[in-house]
């Protein structure tokens, strides 16, 4: 034990007993349990002169750090969620290497004493989910800090003396209180990262000086609800979520790194980036490197063209209610994934036709909810489709689906007046398909797909016949609940199916052989005398042996086999 570099310690003894405990050359220590700040132990600990690493995480019993006046080579000191932890020792400034400072979680901490500031070597300072209010003066002493979290604090004010740490390198400044961001921000030129997402309460512009910040990389508005408009912003950005309050964005024109752009609940935005003419004309020489393009809530939003984004792989548009069009969809020629969702109000989004890209690499494509969705044009040239959504675009009528070997999700749920789908018996790797609640639906033509599995179908109350069903040796499940006028399916080759849930239709005929031995699971909605001819089919088709493995009956069923 006299050797002890490292130790783990959980459910420690207390009381303790410290004899022949020896911890001289003790260099990393993590306790855990009912430590407090009182606790015997600490008479033995404290001779760890030499110990750099204390990690006191989840000691929800340590109340004080009087203790810490022992550790002056300590480099790191975790304290998260300690959170009855009410102040910190101020002999912390006696640390004289300590590099990281993690109090995430102290609830009941509200402030840090001013010898923090002695803390020349300290990198990390991460106050995350504490109840301080205010930072010490004596912080912008810390000339070596790269990291300062402050999300979900209690502070409400940034100093203009923040400027003076010009070795930081990531601000999280998130879920505060924070009126404005200080003038002093824009000398900070090795930020790379700034986050001041959900700050309810910003509500002045962001000021023009961080147009210097040349190594910015990711800026963080999102649910500033207050911001009124941007200022110019470093060209050096590769990631920018916004929230405002302002009609256009033009101050992101210059941004041809962005990699990833946000707009959420931008209620008032009418459109982003300058005239698109004019914009077209800069990105002859400066091509705009956008990769993902998400707006979400901007509700006044008419058109939006993304012909200058030619590298887009990914474009998400979601309860936008006024966008008629999106323009430049055909110039996307590396787009991955194409989502369009609407709310679900009667007002819900306007678009009437979509002009897909030709685009080898396109592989999600959604448009859900699209009520006055009506032509979807260029589907069927899109070879590598591995999903379709489209469920709830109730305007769609007929579907001419492309030919892809990768296809394994197809959804057209509640699209009532769906009447027609073509190609989707080429589909051969295809896993899923929901058509429940299209109405309008007469004929299914089912792929020969080895890893269908399953197959709902259930309140397609004009379905007639389901063909291609008896060839999915993988099917496992199938709703056909609701489809009245069905008259036949064949499960013959279902030799996987182990749920079926069947209409109310006593007309309809079940043809099957012994090899739905894994059936054990039947939803019947059937009248009594449905139920039995159901019943009689079963034991005549398949035999006694499969009741042995037959669990759950329902509609009547279990009452009408009972006894055989």
């Amino acid at each position: 034990m006299k050797e002890l570099k490292w130790l783990h310690w959980e459910y420690h003894p207390s009381p303790f007993d410290g004899n022949n405990f020896h911890v001289k050359e003790l260099r990393v220590l993590k306790l855990w349990g009912e430590i407090s700040d009182k606790w015997q132990g600490w008479s033995s600990i404290t001779m760890a002169k030499k110990l750099k690493y204390l990690n006191l995480a989840n000691c929800r019993s340590l109340e004080g750090t009087s203790f810490l006046s022992a550790f002056e080579n300590l480099e790191v000191l975790i304290l998260h969620g300690c959170e009855e932890l009410k102040q910190i020792d101020s002999s912390i400034g006696n640390m004289r290497s300590l590099e990281c400072l993690d109090l995430t979680g102290c609830d009941l901490l509200e402030g840090l004493p001013a010898e923090v500031g002695k803390l020349k070597t300290l990198k990390q300072l991460i106050l995350h989910w504490t109840f301080i209010s205010s930072l010490p003066d004596s912080i912008w002493a810390l000339q070596n800090l790269e990291i300062l979290d402050i999300q979900a604090a209690q502070i409400e004010n940034l100093p203009e003396s923040v400027g003076a740490l010009h070795n930081l390198i990531i601000l999280n400044i998130s879920q505060t209180n924070i009126k404005k961001l200080p003038n002093g921000i824009r000398t900070l030129r090795k930020l790379q990262y700034l986050s001041a997402a959900n700050c309810e309460k910003l509500e002045e512009e962001i000021p023009e000086g961080i147009y210097n910040l040349s190594s910015l990389h990711h800026l963080d508005l999102s649910f500033c609800y207050k911001l009124p408009s941007l200022s110019v912003l470093p060209s050096s950005l590769k990631y920018l979520s916004i929230t405002c309050k302002s009609r256009r964005l033009s101050s992101l024109s210059n941004l041809t790194h962005l990699k990833k752009l946000r707009l959420l609940d931008c209620e008032s935005l009418e459109c982003f980036g300058e005239h698109p003419s004019a914009l077209l004309e800069k990105s002859v020489n400066t091509p705009f490197e956008l990769e993902i393009l998400i707006i979400v809530r901007c509700r006044r939003m008419e058109t939006l063209d993304v012909s200058q984004f030619n590298h887009l792989r990914r474009l998400q548009v979601e309860d936008c209610d006024k966008v008629l069009e999106i323009r430049g969809l055909n110039k996307l020629e590396y787009l991955e994934s194409l989502e369009i969702a609407a709310s679900k109000s009667p007002k819900a989004c306007s678009i009437e036709r979509l002009d897909l890209p030709m685009c080898k690499k396109l592989r999600i494509f959604e448009a859900k909810s699209c009520i006055n969705l009506i032509e979807i044009q260029g589907l069927d040239k899109l070879g590598s489709l591995e999903g379709i959504d489209i469920s709830g675009s109730t305007s769609i009528v007929k579907l001419d689906l492309p030919k892809s070997k990768d296809m394994k999700i197809f959804n057209v749920k509640d699209c009532v007046r769906l009447v027609e789908i073509q190609g989707l018996d080429r589909w051969e790797s295809l896993k899923g398909i929901d058509i429940s609640g299209c109405t309008s639906i007469i004929r299914l033509d089912l792929p020969k797909s080895e890893g269908m599995k399953i197959i709902n179908a259930k309140n397609c109350k004009n379905l007639v016949e389901i063909q291609g069903l008896n060839r999915l040796e993988s099917l496992e499940e199938m709703d056909i609940s609701g489809c009245e006028s069905l008259e036949e399916i064949d499960i013959s080759g279902c030799s996987s199916i182990v749920r079926l849930s069947l209409p109310k239709s006593d007309g309809l005929k079940i043809l099957g052989d012994t090899n739905c031995q894994k059936l054990v699971n039947i939803q019947a909605q059937n009248s009594l005398q449905r139920t039995e001819h159901f019943a009689k089919y079963f034991i005549q088709g398949l035999g006694r042996p499969m009741f042995e493995d037959l669990r759950e009956l329902y509609g009547g069923l279990y009452k009408s086999l009972y006894g055989v």
